[in-house]
């Protein structure tokens, strides 16, 4: 879901919920260029077929929820993007590539090798995809999103130095 908070996220003022509904009605993301993400994507794949795993779905399968999550992304008031279900990393990428300056925090459960797999494939070779300072943009909360500190993050209340006003949630 992009934009969760019903509304009702702390500090997103009127001007982003503004922008984001303009997006959406807009369809700003179809001019985007989606070659960085694509070339990662490509990359991804190609890492996990490798390593002999299956992934479930994720945002390379879907061109157009790619366009749109990167114009949302790309909004200046856009500070934080919490991602929950890392998979193999399709969409942190994503994140990371539309939004340089946000912080990014993903959760996921960590069960699956192809997660384990994703991030160290971002870590080790995001820089080389485009994606700066890897390590300090993707702090990864390995378990149950449903408690905290996902939804204090999400309330604003989690205390996470940089949880900023703005913010886009992706599932």
């Amino acid at each position: 879901r992009l934009g969760h908070c019903d509304g009702g996220c702390k500090g997103a003022g009127p001007e982003c919920m503004a922008s984001v509904k303009a997006v959406l009605e807009r369809s700003t993301w179809t001019s985007l260029d989606m070659s960085p993400t694509d070339r990662l994507n490509a990359a991804i794949a190609q890492n996990i077929r490798r390593q002999g795993l299956k992934g479930e779905g994720s945002t390379a399968q879907n061109p157009l929820q790619r366009r749109v999550y990167t114009a949302l992304a790309s909004l200046p008031c856009i500070k934080t993007i919490c991602e929950v279900g890392f998979n193999h990393g399709n969409s942190a990428g994503l994140w990371l590539l539309a939004n340089p300056t946000a912080d990014v925090y993903f959760f996921d459960l960590f069960q699956w090798t192809g997660a384990v797999e994703g991030e160290k494939f971002l870590r080790q070779h995001g820089q080389e995809h485009g994606i700066r300072n890897v390590s300090r943009l993707m702090p990864i909360t390995k378990g149950d999103s449903g408690t905290d500190p996902c939804p204090a993050l999400l309330s604003g209340e989690s205390g996470r130095p940089g949880a900023r006003a703005g913010r886009a949630a992706g599932s």
